[in-house]
């Protein structure tokens, strides 16, 4: 979709530039299983020609099996993989990296690993999400003078969808329309519908509303979008509807947020805590994770163990991640994930795959940065996925790791 009046702009998908991505080893998964060669490999036990004669018999057909026979020759060299009748190295090859089908979605592959590839142009980007087709992908440009983007994840063509709107942070896709903050000290929540010609509206604060605000996180539960404001506030706007409801003041400094069932849960920067608090005030915030360095993103999700249904509550924090694992008598224990590698303190974004967490790393002093993996029921550290410079936002499609960069831009890597 390209809105009249606005910025547009073509890029390729893939960009010779890598100076600030490369990838590292993935724990993918039932997506790595080493099961893409073209058959068992070689020539059949007992010789290449299936049982009951030769191949080419005196003047006479082949037997039962025929050339090929029960595991017989595929055809490829002994370093190669038939791949749907396609000779290829599996090692090399991004179409079919590590396995048959595997695309790295135009990473190069090395070793039977994909590796990061930046989509569209080098819009240094904060946060990303994906549409539900997985078409496209929605970027906030945090600094140039600020907006949203739109990036076609297979040509990389970006399109402005809209400009001018300074220190674009966050940003969700809900309904059929785009969702973001601006945190500046006069910030606000925007919406934009994603049809041709539409204006992007204020839907927080209120209309009449003279009360700085300053918002930072969003999330989408059940027809709403909430948001968190640094000034203490948590709210929502119903998908459909641009006038906002505040539902909590006076909790500190929020950055993000997350809904779970009855409770929002939120990260507070002033003491540096994890609370909680009813879905529906009134209610008083509840500490689930204390005393951690510095965390930023936080999502909550429910996980069946044992003893019965629990919530865990994970938080990307300076040093790594912390996990408050739920208990079924509604306390929480406390796990510590340092980040692996040689990663840097700073933290950033976090999701879940699967029963893997991802969370972005970005030191501010340094500039450096890595993505990093921990699989949940793991002994030990996170893992390095990849180097990042400075990245922030994640989001995960069909396969694919998606992260921005402030100072890159959007990138992609297959799982």
């Amino acid at each position: 979709m390209i809105v009249p009046g606005l910025l547009t702009a073509a890029a390729c998908s893939r960009l010779l530039d890598f100076s600030d991505v490369t990838g590292g080893a993935v724990d993918a998964g039932d997506d790595a299983a080493a099961d893409g060669s073209g058959g068992e490999g070689g020539a059949a036990a007992g010789g290449s020609s299936g049982a009951g004669g030769s191949a080419t018999g005196g003047g006479g057909s082949a037997g039962a099996g025929g050339s090929g026979g029960a595991g017989g020759s595929s055809g490829c060299a002994a370093a190669l993989t038939d791949c749907g009748g396609t000779c290829v190295d599996t090692a090399s090859d991004s179409e079919h990296c590590g396995m048959c089908n595997r695309s790295c979605g135009g990473g190069d592959c090395e070793a039977s690993d994909c590796k990061p590839v930046r989509l569209g142009e080098e819009i240094g980007c904060h946060s990303v999400a994906i549409d539900g087709a997985g078409t496209y992908a929605y970027i906030t440009r945090l600094a140039g003078g600020g907006g949203v983007y739109r990036v076609d994840l297979s040509t990389g063509t970006t399109t402005a969808v809209a400009t001018g709107y300074a220190q674009s942070v966050w940003i969700e896709l809900a309904g059929n329309a785009v969702f973001w903050t601006t945190e500046q000290m006069d910030g606000a929540v925007w919406k934009v519908e994603l049809t041709s010609g539409a204006t992007p509206v204020k839907v927080y604060p209120n209309s009449g509303d003279p009360t700085m605000r300053q918002p930072f996180g969003l999330t989408v539960a059940d027809g709403f979008v909430y948001f968190a404001d640094k000034t203490g506030v948590i709210g929502r706007i119903p998908e459909a509807g641009t006038t906002s409801e505040i539902l909590y003041t006076g909790l500190g400094k929020l950055l993000t947020l997350d809904v779970l069932g009855s409770w929002i849960y939120y990260v507070e920067r002033t003491a540096d805590v994890v609370n909680r608090v009813p879905l529906m005030p009134p209610g008083s915030p509840q500490p689930i994770l204390t005393s951690i360095e510095k965390p930023w993103g936080v999502i909550a999700r429910e996980v069946t163990q044992e003893a019965g249904l629990v919530t865990n509550v994970y938080a990307s924090t300076q040093g790594g991640m912390v996990i408050a694992g739920g208990q079924t008598n509604g306390m929480f224990s406390t796990i510590r994930v340092t980040n692996g590698g040689v990663a840097m303190p700073g933290a950033a974004e976090i999701i879940s795959v699967g029963d893997q967490l991802f969370w972005a790393n970005r030191p501010i002093s340094t500039g450096g940065g890595s993505i990093q993996t921990y699989r949940l029921g793991a002994l030990g550290n996170g893992t390095v996925v990849a180097s990042a410079k400075r990245a922030t936002g994640l989001a995960h499609a069909d396969g694919f790791l998606y992260w921005c960069a402030l100072d890159s831009g959007l990138v992609r890597l297959r799982l």
